[in-house]
């Protein structure tokens, strides 16, 4: 399941039709969401709070402080929807590298 070799040959297949149409459907969806303000931002609010020293309720990785003191500095919407972006292409390439279900992933995964 873990062979460097098929990690390799996963990684460099093409993405397919359905694997791009899913990843567009998302990033809209998610787009909608910001842009109509029907989300709830708790959790990245939360993020972008220890860019200012605010570390409760915070139980991540300390190493992304760095990258949420960048995105504090851009508008909350551009600022989110990069975060968006970059989470959703993180959760594909997990799914094409541990030959997971990238369908299943991307449509399950909350934003």
């Amino acid at each position: 399941m873990f062979n460097t070799k098929e990690m390799n040959q996963r990684l460099s297949r093409k993405i397919s039709v359905f694997e791009f149409a899913s990843l567009l459907i998302v990033l809209l969806i998610a787009l909608y969401f910001l842009i109509t303000k029907s989300g709830m931002y708790f959790d990245y609010e939360i993020y972008l709070g220890t860019a200012q020293g605010d570390f409760s309720n915070y139980f991540y990785g300390y190493w992304l402080v760095p990258f949420f003191k960048i995105l504090a500095f851009l508008p909350f919407d551009i600022s989110y929807f990069i975060w968006i972006v970059l989470s959703i292409i993180g959760v594909f390439f997990a799914s094409r590298v541990f030959n997971g279900n990238s369908y299943l992933a991307l449509f399950s995964y909350q934003m």
